[in-house]
């Protein structure tokens, strides 16, 4: 019968021998490193779009199959990778045709001049192409109803949530919609915040973002504008 020192030393062979999972993970990334590498690739894409989109609350867990599809453990080369991945994935889905929801009311024709000065009320829907090309070719868009006169808002009335459109690896989920009157209500900021989730190689991947689309009414109809002009 063997001793209980015996026994002790042959449970610690076996610990030695056969590491467990919370040893084994040891040589993972931290969750915080990759969300921070990931959150500064963002921040650039976010950057270079032009100031339309604002980025935060980067989050990554992440998974062993996430580190070994990386090829590396260091954080870097994994948030690469996942912007990368994201790419791909959306790509492999096809082209998407340039256009929103809110197209056919910018092709009308101009009104008359005593209709421009007659109130109108339209639905429209403000969109803003997200522009990060990591994400894919997606819009977040906002429906809401219009009263104006002549360039003038007079009042907007919100409909439903913001919703995202287009093609994306991320799932896109509203948070809050804001607006802005600008140039003595002439322009409309419609800011759209919400999340944009994904899972990619057992990585649950999560950002939150603020989308900025910028609105007028322009020769009797509600138009997108460019929003450095408000």
């Amino acid at each position: 019968m063997p001793s209980p020192g015996g026994a002790a030393g042959s449970v610690l062979a076996l610990a030695l021998a056969f590491p467990t999972a919370a040893s084994a993970s040891s040589g993972l990334p931290s969750d915080e490193s990759v969300s921070a590498a990931l959150n500064a690739e963002l921040q650039a894409a976010s950057a270079a779009s032009g100031g339309t989109v604002t980025i935060s609350d980067v989050t990554v867990d992440v998974s062993p199959e996430l580190v070994s599809a990386a090829g590396s453990s260091d954080p870097d080369v994994i948030a690469t990778y996942i912007l990368d991945e994201a790419q791909n994935v959306a790509a492999s889905r096809g082209a998407v045709a340039q256009f929103s929801a809110g197209t056919e009311a910018r092709n009308l024709a101009p009104s008359s001049s005593a209709a421009l000065r007659a109130s109108k009320t339209q639905n429209y829907t403000a969109d803003q192409l997200t522009a990060l090309p990591s994400i894919g070719v997606a819009w977040v868009n906002q429906d809401m109803t219009v009263n104006f006169t002549g360039n003038t808002i007079n009042s907007v009335t919100l409909n439903g949530n913001s919703y995202g459109t287009g093609i994306s690896v991320f799932v896109y989920s509203h948070i809050n919609t804001r607006l802005e009157y600008r140039l003595n209500r002439t322009c409309l900021f419609t800011i759209m915040k919400g999340t944009f989730s994904a899972i990619i190689k057992g990585s649950a991947v999560n950002f939150a973002a603020e989308v900025l689309a910028a609105d007028g009414p322009r020769n009797g109809n509600m138009s997108d504008i460019l929003y450095t002009s408000c």
